[in-house]
């Protein structure tokens, strides 16, 4: 189980699509500060498992300061998370099915 303090901010999802952009407005460095907090995970051999818009709050969303951004960013649910090989429910559903060409299955590097 993981326990976090209550975080008052905004998940990216909701601050995309409220935007009507293609890039998530305000703070460039919230993907620089969410592959920061993936690469901490990695290097203690473990894995988010669900690493997605919906599951990464910005805390003060509206602040236009970038300084802080490790601050504010937080990344959730970690219902998925463990280390060592396993099988994804969800992909292991993909065993024996013929995948569109030019796709496949995603590398440790998106969780």
């Amino acid at each position: 189980m993981v326990v976090m303090e209550y975080v008052e901010g905004m998940n990216a999802h909701t601050m995309l699509h409220s935007s009507g952009q293609r890039a998530l407005p305000g703070p460039a460095g919230a993907l620089a500060a969410v592959k920061r907090a993936v690469k901490l995970l990695h290097d203690q051999e473990m894995v988010h498992g669900d690493i997605r818009l919906g599951n990464v709050i910005i805390a003060n969303p509206t602040a236009a300061d970038e300084e802080d951004m490790d601050k504010r960013v937080r990344i959730v649910d970690f219902d998925w998370a463990g280390s060592g090989l396993g099988a994804v429910p969800a992909l292991s559903l993909l065993e024996g099915h013929e995948l569109a060409s030019g796709s496949g299955r995603i590398g440790v590097h998106h969780s």
